[in-house]
């Protein structure tokens, strides 16, 4: 516990499932590469195909009657945790 403190102190971030350190930089350059792929294919075309082919199947096969709460509440929270600052 010690180890990680003083890491954290240094400006370095220690895994907790293995232990290992590494700058705060890299985990958070790391964490940019990530977000930035799930942006890049979030604006995608193929984006927006996949997401007229779940919800014409959607409809389609029928999962859910008219109002289609539990495609909306999906939709929304697709779109709330999408967004970023």
């Amino acid at each position: 516990m010690r180890a990680t403190v003083g890491a954290r102190r240094c400006g370095l971030a220690v895994c907790p499932q293995t232990g290992n350190v590494r700058s705060a930089a890299a985990v958070e350059h790391a964490q940019n590469r990530i977000a930035d792929k799930i942006t890049a294919f979030a604006g995608s075309m193929a984006f927006v195909y996949l997401h007229v082919i779940w919800f014409a199947g959607w409809i389609g096969f029928g999962v859910e009657k008219y109002s289609f709460d539990l495609l909306t509440m999906i939709v929304s929270l697709e779109a709330t945790s999408s967004r970023r600052s």
